[in-house]
């Protein structure tokens, strides 16, 4: 049972006082001093809830002073300091729920941008389970519905999705969670003419970052036309000048090559890392989800689940479990990889997906393939360890030898690829589950 205390005004007042300082210093770019305010705020109210741990109100201030904090700590280039203040912010908003109203939804968005900073860390196992698990409870409430009220809170947490999948994650479900981010926003463009209240600045962010993930992993493929609209969102939302200029006269001359043909038309592969090397100069310094590498472009490409796995399991008289798992599955309509589970995907077949990254993984030829394969793995194996109200719960004993093997030989594969982030990312898990 809850109670509510009254609360201590001067403390209050205090923690209001450090939170406006850190939002001035966040506006004129002084992160370091932004933090330093915000961490004191956070101390406050942790000392607040200390008195009173029954004390709902307090609880919810902590979480939502925790979870700007991590932001905080995102901006100033420090993400493993922002995991550690998202990790007290999930331990906030987890204590509220089944006692606040969408208390689900607001962990979930801590989750989104915990997984946000997993990524920007080089902890992608961790990202990926994250932004999984913030996906499906939006879509839990949603139903995916385009006309859902909350629409636009399931396309901000798509478009999280989207850029914390694009640097290491499957670059087929990043694509199509930001295709579907953008698609719910342009609804709610269509259905609120008169306006929903939403902040419009908020939300742009938002759109443009979904549009640059879909744009470049599209392009830097060679997918000129798949390319093209996220592309035209781009330049929309670019300010006068060079750039907006050189990537409209492009995109203008694919629109032009389209109109002429009527039908498919074969670009080079060329042109579409034209356009990509064209949007690049473009995301630097908007405050983006995702801000690609310098080198970006030159590093090979992350291969998708659905290659890897025809590679490796093609005429080796072994079923591939994903595609017999989920049959017909659109995959335009799988953003997150516990997708596939929710189209049917038997735990057996989460297991046989073990066995195939242990054996790449362990010929040690194919670090790439293995790495994706060891990724969606232990993704599905997180969902089903994960509990979830409208899925009954796996036996542990099913999963966890096989689940601790993966982690065991992923571990030891990406220390010895030279993947010394993800290796302590697989570590970490395997700690967690000893």
């Amino acid at each position: 049972m809850t109670r509510t205390v009254v609360p201590d005004r001067p403390a209050e007042s205090r923690i209001d006082e450090l939170v406006g300082e850190s939002v001035d210093h966040s506006r004129r770019g002084d992160w370091s001093t932004a933090v330093r305010c915000q961490r004191q705020a956070v101390e406050l109210a942790g000392e607040l809830l200390d008195d009173a741990p029954d004390d709902v109100s307090r609880r919810t201030g902590l979480g939502g002073l925790c979870y700007r904090l991590g932001a905080l700590h995102l901006a100033d280039r420090d993400p493993a300091a922002a995991v550690a203040a998202l990790d007290d912010a999930v331990r906030a908003y987890a204590g509220l729920v089944g006692a606040v109203p969408d208390a689900e939804l607001s962990l979930a968005d801590v989750l989104a941008r915990r997984g946000l900073a997993q990524s920007v860390r080089g902890w992608a196992a961790s990202a990926e389970v994250d932004a999984d698990a913030a996906v499906l409870a939006y879509l839990s409430v949603t139903g995916g519905d385009p006309a859902h009220p909350r629409r636009r809170d399931l396309a901000r947490v798509l478009a999280s999705n989207a850029a914390t999948l694009a640097p290491a994650g499957d670059p087929q479900l990043a694509i199509a969670s930001a295709n579907a981010a953008l698609g719910y926003y342009g609804h709610g463009d269509a259905a609120d003419a008169g306006g929903d209240g939403s902040d419009g600045t908020v939300d742009s962010g938002y759109v443009h970052s979904a549009a640059v993930v879909s744009a470049l992993l599209n392009f830097v493929d060679g997918r000129v036309v798949e390319g093209f609209v996220p592309a035209a969102v781009i330049a929309a939302g670019l300010p006068p000048g060079q750039a907006r200029q050189a990537l409209e006269a492009e995109l203008r001359v694919v629109d032009g090559l389209l109109s002429m043909a009527g039908g498919p038309v074969p670009f080079p592969p060329e042109m579409g890392r034209s356009l990509a090397r064209l949007v690049l100069p473009t995301v630097r310094d908007r405050g983006l989800l995702w801000v690609p590498a310098d080198d970006w472009l030159d590093r090979a490409a992350q291969p998708t689940l659905t290659a890897v796995m025809q590679r490796h399991t093609a005429g080796a008289g072994q079923a591939t479990p994903l595609a017999t798992a989920t049959p017909g599955s659109d995959p335009a309509l799988l953003w997150t990889t516990s997708m596939r589970w929710l189209s049917g995907l038997p735990l057996q077949a989460a297991v046989q997906l073990v066995t195939v990254a242990v054996d790449v993984l362990l010929t040690g030829s194919a670090y790439a393939d293995g790495r994706r394969l060891a990724l969606a793995a232990h993704a599905l194996l997180a969902s089903a360890y994960r509990a979830a109200p409208d899925r009954p719960p796996q036996d542990p004993a099913a999963y966890l030898p096989v689940w601790q093997r993966l982690l065991e030989v992923a571990t030891d594969s990406c220390r010895a690829a030279g993947d010394h982030a993800l290796a302590e990312d697989f570590d970490a898990w395997r700690a967690r589950l000893r």
